[in-house]
């Protein structure tokens, strides 16, 4: 009697351990797919970088070459997804602008933040070729033959986009919904007619009138250009001036770049856009 007891016991006690076991394996089944998942969604930043909208939410985020609406009219190699990431300085800077421009009755958009080299690369691979010219991404450069851009300065060999210290923006008014302020992605982006086209900003809803649209490889674009309305050398002077009071210097060949100086950020870097 007393050894069918024992015997008793050790199956009831091996019959809780394995159903204990059993509820463990089920929770982790459950659980590291998620921790996975988490980390496969949002990859880890090197130190120095923050994604912006961790620093700032508010500032809307469209990343162009995570599309294929840009002037190599293909998803640039390195981005693979719309998260403009930046040196940690130039994500607080922002912030303080996007402050100031609050009360202007503006916010910040942003085009492009920190670029991997490889994506630098692909722009030097894209401005040498001759055979794909098609008349869609000619509306990036309706004026200057492709060969031009990069030693007419509208295309950099060393950016210092892949150092997280320049950014690419615009201003959009703000609006009393905060919906209306959503990121426009897609097909709109695509030019409806050759991007110096004084009203091209509004068409493709960028933001403010500037004159040209982003990405714009034309004369037009350079900051201080004559050939502009009245309207939109204004919006350049309110997006320049808001930025230089927080430290950032504008490319005159471009409206839209800015960038600041930073010590301890002079590698190129070539980690993934997510």
């Amino acid at each position: 009697m007393r050894k069918h007891n024992v015997k008793h016991g050790a199956h009831t006690l091996y019959s809780v351990s394995r159903y204990w076991c059993l509820i463990w394996l089920s929770a982790f089944a459950v659980i590291i797919p998620l921790m996975i998942d988490a980390t496969a969604t949002e990859s880890q930043l090197p130190d120095g970088f923050v994604r912006l909208r961790d620093i700032d939410p508010t500032i809307v985020e469209d990343l162009r070459y995570a599309t294929p609406e840009n002037f190599t009219g293909a998803r640039v190699p390195g981005y693979a997804g719309n998260a403009c990431i930046l040196a940690e300085p130039v994500a607080v800077a922002l912030a303080g602008v996007q402050r100031d421009l609050r009360y202007q009755g503006y916010v910040l958009k942003v085009f492009d933040c920190y670029r991997p080299k490889r994506a630098v690369a692909a722009f030097m691979k894209w401005a040498a070729r001759r055979l794909d010219e098609n008349a869609r991404t000619k509306l990036y450069y309706p004026n200057i033959p492709r060969g031009d851009l990069v030693p007419r300065g509208y295309i950099a060999r060393r950016s210092s986009h892949s150092l997280g210290t320049a950014v690419d923006l615009t201003i959009v008014t703000l609006k009393k919904n905060t919906e209306e302020n959503e990121t426009f992605t897609g097909t709109s982006n695509k030019p409806p007619g050759p991007c110096n086209d004084q009203n091209a900003a509004q068409k493709l809803k960028e933001g403010a009138d500037m004159g040209t649209s982003f990405d714009c490889f034309d004369s037009d674009s350079h900051t201080f250009s004559p050939n502009i309305s009245r309207s939109a050398r204004q919006n350049r002077l309110v997006l320049l001036r808001a930025m230089e009071r927080h430290g950032f210097r504008n490319y005159r060949k471009e409206w839209w770049h800015y960038s600041m100086s930073l010590p301890g950020y002079s590698h190129p870097q070539d980690f993934q856009v997510d």
